[in-house]
Order: structure tokens, then C-alpha cells, then sequence
């Protein structure tokens, strides 16, 4: 089981994120609970490793439009929340 812990970033995004028309709490819940419990998603969530300058994080897809960068720590087991958002506020 990873502990979970979040970016000042993404508990900044987050709350931005609370007013986006497409947002539902529970697939966000879903998909870190899976995550914290180290369970692979389904190819629905699109999961896959960024490149270039983020190379060292993953993205899923959580719902319509909306994104979530992670990293897992395995060494120290800590699943760390980066950032959330759309494609066009995260990769500007």
C-alpha cells in the first residue's frame, strides 16, 4: 500500500477542479484508490509514462478532459499526487 501525498500544485488544482462542469469525485476517488493499492488501471484511464522533461511522471485520464500526473516513489512506497487538470492547463 503507497501513502498518498499531493503537490501544493495539485491541492491548488484540485480545488480549481471542484467547478469543472465534466468533474466527478468518485472516478478521482476510484483512481488513487487503485493506485494506492498498487493496481494497474484499465486501458480506459489511458495511463502511460510523460517524456522529455517529465519523463520521471505518469498520466491518467480520470474523466472527460480531465488529467492526473502522478509519481510512485517504490523504494519508499508514497504515491504522489502532481497535478490535475485539462491537457490545455497542464501542457501549456
Amino acid at each position: 500500500m503507497y501513502i498518498v501525498r499531493s503537490t501544493k500544485a495539485y491541492r491548488k488544482a484540485y480545488k480549481r477542479i471542484l467547478r469543472h462542469k465534466d468533474f466527478v469525485q468518485h472516478d478521482l476517488d476510484v483512481v488513487i484508490d487503485a493506485l494506492a493499492v498498487g493496481e494497474k488501471l484499465s486501458t480506459g484511464y489511458r495511463d502511460h509514462q510523460l517524456s522529455g522533461d517529465l519523463k520521471n511522471y505518469r498520466e491518467c485520464h480520470v474523466g472527460n478532459d480531465i488529467l492526473l500526473v502522478y509519481q510512485k516513489h517504490e523504494g519508499i512506497l508514497v504515491l504522489l499526487l502532481v497535478d490535475l487538470g485539462s491537457h490545455d492547463s497542464l501542457f501549456r
